[in-house]
């Protein structure tokens, strides 16, 4: 994931001074915990300005000394939005401050999901010029401040091919592949929607049903998926976060009284409609008097480009307990 800055002076409607071209900014860690108790799209809701002068670093919570912040946004498509294209998610948000009766000085920005001043930023950056030098904004009596920024995710569109004994703990092998986007969204007016039927279920701060089917028919193409109906579905918890840890566990325990018939896939949303899918080479057969507990553990880490990117594998096979099934599933978000 990767936040793209960019700024405008006004007067009169007329632009008076720019960046003219989008610069990075710096995800905090703080931001990255975030990710594990509010969406995507709600971590950029508000834009805040201050008078700092010094380079953000990652453990940074606010910004050195804040003046304004708003979530004042025109409600135009131009201004506000969300796309996919090929297998890159972006959402956009405008933010215009109102004009000032006085000169302001700015020298930092930073973005939250918060109202109020203080450590509460997801990223933050200096203001910078069209060649990437920090530098001050002055604006004048009259003039008002626009900052837009972009976060992009690039979806890791790959098809995994998951050998038997090695990712799973049940006894076959299988293909596992995102199908649909499951992120929350910005729409035209800056607020948040989904961008699909899948509920957000891909989100690691939102809770998402878990299935099992037993339909056999392979994953679709990303940004697809069909009907596995019938199968069974349920409400998955959501592990406790640990701070730093940047992960959190969505888990499900199908029991010996809901596991009527043999499946062949499992995945993360609902049968009709969801945002991963992992299909088996063989039949799986319920055995007598065991559960089944599928976990998908979204996974969250900072690099650029991003990756998202979701696979099963076997990390905790110790903590396979008798009489219990598991599937493990990692959702790799690379920030």
């Amino acid at each position: 994931m990767r936040g793209m800055i960019s700024w405008k002076v006004q007067k009169d409607g007329l632009t008076v001074r720019e960046s003219t071209s989008p610069y990075s900014n710096l995800i905090l860690n703080q931001g990255l915990d975030l990710v594990a108790s509010t969406s995507f799209a709600n971590c950029f809701s508000y834009c805040a300005v201050g008078s700092g002068t010094i380079a953000p670093v990652k453990t940074d919570v606010g910004l050195m000394s804040e003046l304004r912040r708003t979530n004042n946004t025109p409600a135009t498509a131009e201004a506000n939005l969300t796309q996919l294209t090929g297998n890159i998610y972006m959402m956009r948000r405008t933010f215009v401050f109102d004009a000032v009766l006085v000169p302001h000085t700015y020298g930092e920005v930073g973005f939250s999901p918060e109202s109020v001043a203080g450590g509460n930023l997801f990223s933050k950056a200096l203001f910078k010029n069209s060649v990437g030098e920090a530098l001050t904004v002055t604006v004048q009596a009259g003039e008002s401040l626009t900052v837009r920024y972009e976060l992009s995710i690039e979806i890791y569109d790959d098809t995994k091919i998951i050998p038997s004994g090695i990712r799973n703990k049940s006894n076959s092998s299988g293909v596992l592949r995102f199908q649909k986007v499951g992120l929350k969204a910005v729409n035209a007016a800056g607020t948040i929607i989904d961008f699909d039927d899948t509920g957000a279920c891909n989100e690691p701060s939102i809770q998402s049903t878990i299935f099992l089917s037993n339909s056999s028919l392979p994953p679709e193409p990303f940004n697809n998926c069909i009907d596995r109906s019938p199968g069974v579905e349920k409400l998955g918890e959501l592990s406790n976060y640990v701070t730093g840890s940047y992960r959190r566990k969505k888990g499900v325990m199908f029991r010996p009284a809901e596991l009527t018939d043999d499946f062949r896939s499992v995945g993360v949303g609902e049968l009709n409609t969801h945002g991963a899918v992992f299909v088996f080479d063989e039949e799986q057969s319920p055995e007598a008097n065991k559960a089944y507990v599928v976990n998908f553990t979204y996974v969250w880490v900072y690099e650029s480009p991003s990756t998202f990117e979701v696979w099963l594998d076997s990390e905790d096979a110790a903590y396979l307990r008798p009489r219990v099934k598991k599937v493990n599933s990692y959702a790799y978000f690379a920030l």
